[in-house]
């Protein structure tokens, strides 16, 4: 682009660069994919969806492999929902291009809101555009698959030698069969110097990565392999966070918090143990500081904390 840039330039100026510019200019020199009147050699957003060709690429990627960069495809990830709306823009009569009242002398729609930012909810670095796993709900309409969970407590380990998880309960799982089962931890852990009995109803060993400290008894077994993947729950997270934004009224008892480096308190639940239509779930998004309710009594019954976040008891 900066070459031809500076042959347009000094086309200007010279009757033979004229020419010689003629012969070697490429093809997308005289193209316009979005038809707004802006020539695509010097058209900031080729495809108008709001975002800026050099966040796709520049006519160099091409994400799904279709044949067609991203900076021309309005769903670059080929995830049946327009990168406009993933991107987080507004596009309300849904035909792929961010809404607004003119184009500008760049190419760029201007009188909307496009052109910050794409959003990168999950917090991993890559937009969300850009990632065929994360589809926002475009028709109201999102599967996903529940992971399986087998242990009330389920942490990832952050590769670190300090604990993932430590324990101060004499029993762990105590009221009622239904709300017995064990622990699985990706890293270490430390129980008190007190045994510690951890039971798991359904038969599935505990698993402990990388050992523990203090004492603790296990009615189900302990092994030291990890039967989760992360990745599997932070897009079950981000599924439902969708879902509820395509619909309101869906997953309505889900709190969703976002960290965004920073630091969130988790709400009071309410009683112990309330019937299925009460319970919450919170479901915490981004890297950041995790803090339970302040006082004891304070409750959470249900967590899914991803991607990545540190969780602070003190």
């Amino acid at each position: 682009m900066l070459i031809l840039g500076w042959l347009m330039k000094e086309c200007t100026t010279n009757l033979l660069l004229i020419f010689l510019c003629t012969l070697s200019l490429p093809a997308f020199a005289n193209t316009d994919v979005d038809e707004d009147g802006v020539l695509d050699i010097v058209d900031l957003d080729d495809d108008n969806d709001g975002i800026l060709d050099i966040e796709e690429g520049n006519g160099v990627t091409d994400t799904d492999g279709d044949g067609v960069p991203d900076s021309e495809d309005l769903d670059s990830d080929g995830d049946g929902c327009f990168d406009v709306t993933e991107a987080g823009f507004t596009d309300v009569d849904a035909d792929g291009k961010v809404d607004g009242t003119g184009i500008d002398g760049d190419g760029l729609v201007s009188g909307g809101d496009g052109y910050g930012l794409p959003a990168d909810v999950d917090a991993n670095a890559v937009y969300d555009f850009l990632q065929s796993s994360y589809a926002p709900a475009c028709n109201n309409i999102l599967l996903c698959d529940i992971p399986e969970l087998n242990h009330a407590i389920v942490m990832f380990g952050n590769g670190s030698n300090a604990f993932s998880y430590r324990s101060a309960n004499h029993t762990f799982g105590n009221i009622g069969d239904d709300f017995v089962r064990g622990l699985a931890i990706d890293g270490q852990v430390q129980f008190p110097a007190f045994t510690v009995s951890v039971a798991n109803t359904n038969g599935i060993p505990s698993e402990i990565t990388d050992g523990y400290l203090g004492n603790a008894s296990f009615s189900a077994g302990l092994v030291t392999t990890f039967s989760y993947n992360q990745q599997q729950w932070i897009d079950f997270a981000m599924s439902l966070y969708y879902a509820q934004q395509a619909d309101p009224l869906v997953n309505s008892h889900v709190n969703f918090y976002f960290l965004n480096g920073g630091t969130v308190e988790l709400s009071n639940d309410g009683p112990d143990y309330p019937t299925p239509p009460n319970q919450k779930l919170h479901v915490v998004i981004g890297s950041g500081t995790v803090y339970p309710p302040p006082s004891q009594q304070d409750k959470v019954d249900a967590a899914i904390i991803a991607p990545q976040a540190l969780i602070d008891t003190d």
